[in-house]
């Protein structure tokens, strides 16, 4: 009965996205990868981050996600962590999970997320019988940046990183924030987002 649980599953990743990374990207290529995954859903909150706001990130995440085993939402709520609560209480049926890195921040709130729809958990009484909810952390290292003139080459990439680039007019280090990404892809988001910064 297990191995049932373990198909045809729902990942959701909610986050703020503004805006989507090659880092998101990374996570998001590993799970439909994955042949037990059926879909990704990305929940983009609501919430403004330096003037980008939840349309914009919405379009940026579309200009980078081509996958039909894709799906980009914009989230109602600043929290988009609710919206998935939301969505498995209210289904008759399916098998969810949250994505994670294991052994990152986020692997802790996965957990959590686990362990309140199973066993003795607030949430366990409201499911419907067809419903489950899974633990699928991967295991992935998070994505650097390489080749910046300034002091964050070789940290982890980042989203403040990427709207600091954008608000400094610096489309070099910009273009760092997307190494696997066609050059014509990033200069597409690159224009998108400044037109939006003068609006």
């Amino acid at each position: 009965m297990l191995q049932n649980y373990l198909n045809n599953i729902t990942v959701f990743y909610p986050g703020a996205f503004k805006c989507m990374h090659s880092g998101h990207i990374s996570v998001i290529n590993t799970y439909i990868q994955n042949p037990s995954v059926k879909c990704i859903k990305i929940i983009i909150s609501n919430k403004d981050r330096d003037g980008i706001d939840v349309n914009t990130a919405f379009n940026v995440a579309k200009l980078l996600n081509f996958s039909k085993k894709i799906q980009i939402v914009k989230s109602s709520s600043p929290s988009p962590i609710g919206y998935v609560y939301d969505y498995i209480i209210n289904r008759k049926r399916g098998n969810f999970a949250l994505a994670c890195i294991e052994k990152d921040n986020d692997n802790l709130r996965a957990i959590n997320f686990y362990k309140e729809f199973n066993d003795n958990g607030k949430y366990k009484e409201r499911l419907s019988k067809n419903v489950h909810v899974i633990n699928l952390p991967i295991i992935i290292s998070p994505k650097k940046y390489h080749h910046r003139n300034d002091e964050n080459d070789n940290k982890p990439i980042s989203s403040k990183f990427l709207r600091d680039d954008l608000k400094n007019d610096d489309y070099e280090n910009f273009k760092t924030n997307y190494p696997d990404i066609d050059e014509t892809i990033v200069s597409k988001i690159w224009k998108k987002l400044k037109i939006h910064q003068k609006t």
